[in-house]
């Protein structure tokens, strides 16, 4: 069983979360909840005539003209300064740069084996959720909110990998079979598709790729797959896929109408509360297990607490903006 997480009024973050205690995206995305695309709503879809119209670059208060290079734009200092120093951001951001000092912490001094493997992995992975962190936060704070998002799945997906790792070290093993089954299939389908945009060296070297996963396949026994992520997730933390994986994969990640939703095109801070909070809990979740399995007990300790803190922070949001609305 996976680490259980514990807000600071007892509710448990582990495998039967109460909804009403979560932050408020788990309330509202859930099952599209709040999501809903539909024709006459991507109709309205702003060009930058419309976005210029409204005033949408001056919302925060500070002129803005991005018609012309969108983020690329010498003004976006301006935008990511004002958006960094305002509320409700303004406390998300703050949070997430204390965790990224506090990951940096932790990967200066856990020691680890070379033969112990399965600890490299989770390292590693961790180590490839911390500079998401970082991403996530550069493009949030220039208003690059959808991409944000994408990044931000990619670290959920590491996070189900350090969670199965921290509680089953044979799951390395099967990364390890995964990753021979993609190689030969990735070889396969370019001999078999794109064979002409390679040299006869290039060949040779995939078919002899091929020829020792099955070589490996027959001595193991068994067919090889690609990693289960969702079962992994459902037996090692099924909250961080219901209400991470699924949800930024829907409306994150893939090209479906729930990424077109909000879409603008320049910097805008529709929806950067949101993947604001989750990149915070994203991180927490995956230094917890990185912190047990490298016997760290003071930052475990300290993990805990923040994550009890920002759970308390984002429902105290969600109750405010009932009220106000």
């Amino acid at each position: 069983m996976g680490p259980i997480l514990k807000g600071s009024k007892g509710s448990e973050l582990g495998r039967s979360p109460r909804v009403g205690e979560w932050p408020v995206f788990c309330a509202h995305r859930t099952a599209g909840v709040g999501r809903n695309l539909n024709a006459a709503r991507l109709a309205r879809a702003p060009s930058l005539g419309y976005v210029r119209r409204s005033g949408a670059f001056t919302k925060l208060g500070v002129e803005m003209s991005f018609e012309t290079d969108g983020c690329l734009s010498s003004e976006i200092e301006a935008f990511r300064q004002h958006v960094r120093e305002t509320e409700p951001f303004k406390k998300w951001f703050d949070a997430a740069l204390d965790l990224n000092r506090l990951g940096f912490d932790m990967l200066r001094i856990a020691p680890t084996a070379p033969s112990d493997r399965p600890q490299l992995a989770l390292n590693t992975l961790f180590l490839r959720v911390h500079q998401s962190l970082q991403s996530v936060l550069i493009l949030a704070e220039r208003g690059l909110v959808a991409d944000a998002r994408v990044v931000l799945r990619t670290a959920v997906e590491c996070v189900i990998a350090i969670t199965a790792l921290a509680n089953d070290a044979s799951f390395f093993e099967q990364m390890m079979d995964a990753h021979r089954y993609s190689v030969r299939k990735r070889a396969r389908e370019y001999i078999n598709n794109v064979a002409g945009g390679f040299s006869p060296d290039e060949i040779a070297q995939m078919e002899e790729q091929i020829a020792q996963v099955d070589e490996y396949e027959d001595s193991k026994g068994a067919k090889l797959a690609d990693n289960k992520w969702y079962a992994a997730a459902m037996q090692h933390c099924p909250i961080v896929y219901h209400f991470f994986y699924r949800h930024l994969s829907s409306d994150g990640t893939h090209a479906t109408l729930d990424t077109l939703d909000g879409l603008k095109p320049t910097p805008n801070t529709d929806g950067l509360d949101d993947v604001l909070v989750m990149a915070n809990l994203v991180f927490l979740w995956s230094a917890k297990p990185y912190a047990e399995t490298n016997g760290l007990a003071d930052f475990s300790r300290q993990i805990e607490d923040r994550f009890g803190e920002l759970i308390d922070a984002a429902n105290r949001q969600r109750r405010n903006a009932a009220v106000d609305g």
